[in-house]
């Protein structure tokens, strides 16, 4: 029962990379990074989103990677095959 806390988290990382590419210009100060990563981090910006900033729809796209995630490792519920029928 450890999956979900563990797809949980790993949505949130996923969801922390997607707003560190697309706001590259906040997280570059903050974690010094070197000018040839900046430099990448911003033209990937630029490839991947186009100027485009996510502001309060991260949280939809935080939900629905966590929903993708833990419908990925969810299991199906058994259904006896033979139910007694009540006659």
């Amino acid at each position: 029962a450890k999956w979900p806390i563990v797809m949980s988290l790993l949505a949130l990382v996923i969801t922390l990379l997607i707003d560190m590419v697309n706001n590259y210009e906040w997280y570059i100060p903050k974690f010094n990074l070197s000018e040839k990563s900046a430099l990448f981090l911003t033209d990937l910006s630029h490839a991947i989103f186009n100027n485009y900033k996510i502001g309060i729809e991260l949280l939809v796209v935080n939900a629905g990677i966590t929903f993708l995630l833990l419908f990925l490792v969810s299991k199906k519920s058994i259904i006896a095959k033979s139910a007694p029928s009540i006659n």
